[in-house]
């Protein structure tokens, strides 16, 4: 079963979002893509649910983890 994979123009299409809110989740360390050779940003299937939940408000639990930790003392 192959792997689908898209390039940022088509992923913001298919997710409902502009091409700079993808870059900026990926400045804020919330979504952060695979790179090809050339360095162009490329997103997955995993990508997809992580993206969606951020358009939609949730935090993925990832994120909520690494937020626990850096507020613990």
């Amino acid at each position: 079963m192959g792997k689908f994979m898209w390039k940022v123009a088509e992923f913001g299409e298919l997710v409902g979002v502009s091409c700079s809110t993808l870059r900026r989740w990926e400045r804020e360390k919330k979504l952060i893509p695979e790179r090809t050779l050339g360095n162009q940003r490329i997103y997955t299937e995993e990508h997809l649910g992580i993206a969606r939940n951020l358009k939609g408000g949730k935090v993925p639990s990832r994120v909520i983890k690494g937020r626990l930790k850096t507020l613990r003392l």
